[in-house]
């Protein structure tokens, strides 16, 4: 089961950053990245509730379990700065590392790449913390992912808010969106239900490896679709992703044999362990 949930956060999050630097790409208005944030975390959160009982689902998330709701704060804080860094570092870097724009500044892709960076780091933090969370209790992924779910669009509306308030305010919460937006948030909030199986029946560090040959196959993608051209700094992490990867897979060792034993000496017959003359010098079984 895992292996495919694995094969499919590949092909995923490759789609999710094609399909994000191409929006991004688009001539006219660009949406705001925040609001595409806040829609997938409803959609996500929207989802778990009608797979289950709705009423009943959410009374028990916010009010029966509120205790491990308050403990899903912190992934969830992390998981909304990591999709808004996200759009942040596709905006500014070259195509290499998420570039939209065929020239660039200094200064743009410093931002882009710190965003990298600080997403990259949040993205390990917000993992191993929400797995175990998840594999810490017999709560489904459903009910986990609803109560990400309701922190995470509190946050993405907060930082909405600070970073593109007035804006939005003035230009409306869905200006921009076409088809094609609403394709990349229905393909982010498909991919944070998929993290959350993957972590589940998995673990972080097979999820992590699949997302760095997502990268990998979203970056070969682009030498056609936007015609990267491959350099020997990107060819040698590629090299060294895929190698890990590969190593990690490999059976892992059996455990150490212990000493060897000394002869186990029997009784002679009619002879009782605890009776004199045992154990027998002539009696010794290797």
């Amino acid at each position: 089961m895992f292996y495919i949930s694995l094969a499919v956060l590949v092909v995923q999050n490759a789609s999710l950053i094609l399909s994000i630097r191409y929006v991004r790409t688009l001539p006219g208005e660009r949406f705001f990245a925040t609001t595409a944030v806040v829609m997938a975390e409803l959609l996500k959160g929207a989802t778990c509730l009608l797979v289950k009982q709705f009423a009943l689902f959410l009374y028990d998330a916010v009010v029966v379990q509120y205790v491990d709701t308050l403990k899903l704060a912190v992934p969830s804080l992390i998981y909304t700065l990591q999709n808004n860094l996200q759009y942040v570092a596709i905006s500014n870097l070259p195509a290499a590392t998420f570039q939209v724009r065929p020239q660039w500044s200094r200064a743009s892709y410093a931002v882009g790449l710190v965003a990298v960076v600080v997403s990259c780091l949040s993205s390990g933090l917000a993992g191993v913390y929400f797995e175990k969370i998840l594999k810490g209790s017999s709560a489904s992924v459903w009910l986990r992912n609803v109560q990400l779910g309701i922190f995470g669009t509190l946050l993405g509306l907060l930082g909405m808010w600070w970073a593109e308030g007035a804006a939005v305010a003035a230009q409306g919460f869905f200006h921009g969106y076409s088809p094609l937006v609403w394709g990349v948030i229905l393909n982010q909030a498909f991919g944070g239900l998929l993290v959350a199986v993957v972590v589940k029946y998995a673990d972080n560090i097979l999820k992590g490896f699949a997302t760095s040959l997502s990268i990998v196959a979203s970056t070969v993608a682009s030498m056609y679709l936007f015609g990267f051209r491959l350099h020997p700094p990107f060819a040698l992490g590629a090299g060294l992703v895929i190698g890990a990867v590969y190593m990690y897979s490999l059976p892992k060792a059996g455990p150490p044999l212990g000493p060897r034993q000394e002869p186990t000496a029997l009784p002679p017959l009619g002879k009782e362990p605890s009776e004199p003359g045992y154990p027998p010098k002539s009696v010794l079984v290797e």
